[in-house]
């Protein structure tokens, strides 16, 4: 299910790619200081240093404001290694990635899934594991997209449906100690879930297509969409640390 539901998004976002006009490519996203273009060659670039192709040797402008440390200049080299590569150029690196890399996943046998591999930056990774963070990363950036062109999609995909499990997992343990609150993701995914150790003092309903740029760190998130109801400084505070990414 996991490799398939990377192969969906992968694909789902290529289609997307090829859909857009000159102009869009340029789009500015909720992804802090990344364009539609920056976020398609970070999922390329990336996913092929995984691969195992050699780190672009390029140099990051100094002074960029959403480079906060090792891991964000890290990250930007794929882009940077990419600019002024044509659009179609760069959709076409993405489906020759997307297939290479499928192939080679569905080559495995199920015990390389429990293996360490190098991951970003070298760091070591199991396997299995790092796939989930594939996916959440991979659909996130292609979200990140469609909200920048305004053509929502893929949200009642087994991907969708995994992101939002993920993610409230891992807001369940982010937020253990703040106060009891109940979060209701409503719309295309459905869940309810708490934060906090207690009876919830207040309940919070938002949106799947809110939720998922709220959970991201995104800063293109529509509030106004998001209900709550019960204690107001316990919501807005679980709110605030919904972000869960770097």
């Amino acid at each position: 299910m996991l490799i398939d539901a990377l192969e969906h998004t992968w694909e789902s976002t290529a289609a997307l790619a090829e859909s857009l006009d000159t102009d869009e490519w340029s789009n500015t996203t909720g992804c802090p200081g990344w364009t539609v273009f920056d976020n398609v060659a970070h999922i390329v670039g990336l996913e092929r240093a995984l691969m195992g192709d050699p780190e672009p040797d390029v140099t990051i402008p100094d002074g960029l404001p959403h480079i906060k440390n090792d891991v964000g200049r890290y990250m930007e080299t794929h882009i940077e290694a990419r600019r002024g590569t044509p659009p179609s150029e760069l959709v076409a690196e993405l489906r020759a990635m997307a297939k290479e890399r499928i192939d080679y996943l569905r080559s495995l046998p199920d015990s390389m899934f429990d293996e360490e591999v190098p991951g970003p930056m070298g760091f070591p990774v199991k396997l299995g594991a790092f796939l989930n963070t594939r996916l959440f990363d991979s659909w996130a950036h292609e979200q990140d997209i469609r909200r920048a062109v305004g053509r929502p999609g893929n949200l009642r995909s087994p991907e969708a449906r995994l992101t939002l499990e993920r993610t409230a997992k891992g807001l369940a343990r982010k937020l253990a100690e703040a106060r009891p609150v109940r979060i209701a993701v409503t719309g295309e995914q459905d869940l309810t879930f708490e934060v906090g150790g207690g009876e919830p003092v207040a309940d919070i309903t938002v949106p799947f297509d809110v939720y998922i740029p709220l959970v991201c760190g995104r800063d293109d998130a529509d509030l106004s969409q998001v209900k709550i109801d019960g204690d107001e400084a316990a919501a807005q505070a679980v709110i605030a640390a919904l972000g869960i990414t770097p």
